[in-house]
This record gives structure tokens, C-alpha cells and sequence, in this order.
């Protein structure tokens, strides 16, 4: 993948430096994710606007987790520091996430359906929202068909409006193993609830 995406992060554990999960920079010293990706509480380590997982970009710690109220799987995370680029994710409209809405999403998720094989690389499938409310357990979801596969690792990533290029999900879940269908489940992040909350937290 070729595009600029000087928005995306990758999350990886600041004492093992272990890869965890996919996740954007909203505001200088904010990061949004999946809740599932930080409920251990450790903290994380970021690296914004590579397209490779382990190298180029800009670093930076975390200072602060916090997590939605409720079953919403969203986290923001603090930073330690503030990180300048070129364009941060903004967050979309309440409502913004409905069905026919042709999206885009990015990720480091497992290329085999054994969720084996990490890439390094940054990854990117196209497709629509097929359904919301879809999320059982998962607080306010919304699943998609794209023209590639979620899977482990893509959990946090963004999925983007094409219409707006407005963020209004991350990913919370997927098959396991994964079944070739293109299927993915996000929980929104234009939810009333969730957004007045992103606003509340990072002031954006």
C-alpha cells in the first residue's frame, strides 16, 4: 500500500514491545482505539504515521487509558508527549454510520485464516456498512462487507467514511478464524453516547 496515512498508529506494549493492535491519532496527544486492545491497563507504546509496523514514523508513550462507558469497545489513550502530522482522524458526525455508507478501513490484521503471519505492512480493504446494531455484546456495532479480510490484529483500526474521510469506527471484532467473506464488525464511534464521550475526553 502506497497511500499516505499519517493518521495511523500501531500499539504495541512498551515492556515486551509486542504488536497488539491498529489505532489513529485524533488530536496532538490522543489516541483512539478498541477498548479490548488497552483493557490490561499496561502501558502502550505508539508508532504514528508509518505504513510499516516496526519502523519510520514518530513514537511516543502513553500517559492516561481511558475507556467508554458501558459495552462501547472504545478507548482513548493519552500521550506523553504531543506528536505534530500532517493530518489527524477526524471524528465523524453522530449518526454518520448507516447502512449502504461505503467505507475503507486499515489494519494490521493476520494474513492467514490461522491468524498466523503478522505483516508489516499497513493494510487497506473498501467495501460497505451491510448492517448496525450488529454488535451482540459489543455495544453499538456495525458490520461490514469489504473486499479483504478482518482479522486479528486490525482490532482498534479505523474505518472511514469515503464520502467525508470522517472516522466512524474502529474495529471490534471479526470470524475466527477468518472465512474468506469479507465480514467485520466495528464498533461505531458516532454513536450519540460515544461521541459526546470523545468530545468530553480529547476535546475533538
Amino acid at each position: 500500500m502506497t497511500e499516505d496515512v499519517p493518521f495511523i498508529a500501531a500499539l504495541h506494549g512498551k515492556d515486551d514491545q509486542r504488536f497488539h493492535c491498529t489505532a489513529s491519532i485524533i488530536a496532538p496527544q490522543w489516541i483512539l482505539t478498541a477498548k479490548h486492545c488497552v483493557q490490561d491497563g499496561a502501558a502502550k507504546t505508539f508508532r504514528i504515521g508509518s505504513l510499516t509496523r516496526s519502523s519510520g514514523g514518530q513514537t511516543a508513550d502513553s500517559a492516561d487509558i481511558r475507556t467508554a462507558p458501558g459495552a462501547d469497545d472504545v478507548a482513548l489513550v493519552k500521550l506523553a508527549k504531543e506528536v505534530e502530522v500532517s493530518q489527524y482522524a477526524k471524528v465523524g458526525d453522530v449518526g454518520e454510520a448507516k447502512v449502504g455508507v461505503a467505507e475503507h478501513v486499515f489494519g494490521w490484521g493476520y494474513e492467514n485464516s490461522d491468524w498466523t503471519n503478522l505483516p508489516e505492512n499497513l493494510k487497506t480493504s473498501s467495501g460497505d456498512i451491510q448492517q448496525t446494531d450488529c454488535g451482540q455484546g459489543f455495544g453499538d456495532a456495525f458490520c461490514i462487507h469489504n473486499d479483504g479480510e478482518t482479522s486479528g490484529g486490525d482490532s482498534g483500526g479505523p474505518a472511514i467514511d469515503d464520502a467525508t474521510g470522517n472516522i466512524i469506527g474502529v474495529c471490534s471484532f471479526g470470524h475466527k478464524p477468518t472465512q474468506g467473506d469479507g465480514f467485520g464488525g466495528y464498533q461505531t464511534v458516532v454513536s450519540q453516547e460515544v461521541r459526546d464521550w470523545i468530545k468530553q475526553t480529547a476535546g475533538v
